[in-house]
């Protein structure tokens, strides 16, 4: 016999559960996503050669520290922006499905769009920040993020957000 959960309680243990597994996946792959931001950076086919070359010349000119380059924005961004997405999605799915003429097959994918639309609002400004420290700017996370919003104004944090929203 399958225990019915109540939806604000699969709500809570979905947002608690991304958090945790958004927040896990950015401490691992970070190292990645740095290499990956370094080699798309404009000009870096004049700098780097490939991946394998990233690496060597991160470790070389600033260490293993210098492929965890916002690591803290990454991981707290990914930790709010994934209980976001999840808690979203489980109520989303909790919602359409009272709906009487919606259809089953609809459920999950609006519940996604619709965690997807919320869950961005965090994710992109973090994702513009930890980009901006991998491909080189100086500062924490928080002076990172006063730099964006004096130069480019709040606008400047969602670069992209139309992109990661398709």
């Amino acid at each position: 016999m399958v225990m019915q959960i109540p939806l604000l309680e699969r709500t809570r243990i979905s947002t608690l559960a991304g958090g945790v597994a958004g927040g896990f996946v950015s401490a691992t792959l970070h190292p990645m996503d740095t290499v990956k931001t370094k080699l798309q950076t404009r000009g870096a086919s004049e700098v780097y050669s490939g991946p394998l070359d990233v690496v060597t010349k991160v470790l070389a000119q600033q260490g293993v520290a210098g492929l965890y380059s916002g690591v803290q924005a990454a991981i707290l961004g990914s930790i709010i922006s994934s209980s976001i997405y999840f808690g979203t999605y489980e109520m989303g799915k909790g919602m359409f499905s009272s709906i009487i003429n919606c259809p089953k097959t609809l459920i999950p994918p609006l519940a996604a769009a619709v965690g997807n639309i919320t869950s961005s609002a965090i994710l992109v400004p973090k994702e513009v920040i930890k980009q901006q420290m991998q491909a080189g700017m100086v500062g924490s996370a928080g002076e990172v993020f006063i730099r964006t919003i004096r130069t480019e104004g709040v606008g400047g944090l969602y670069a992209g957000y139309s992109a990661a929203l398709l």
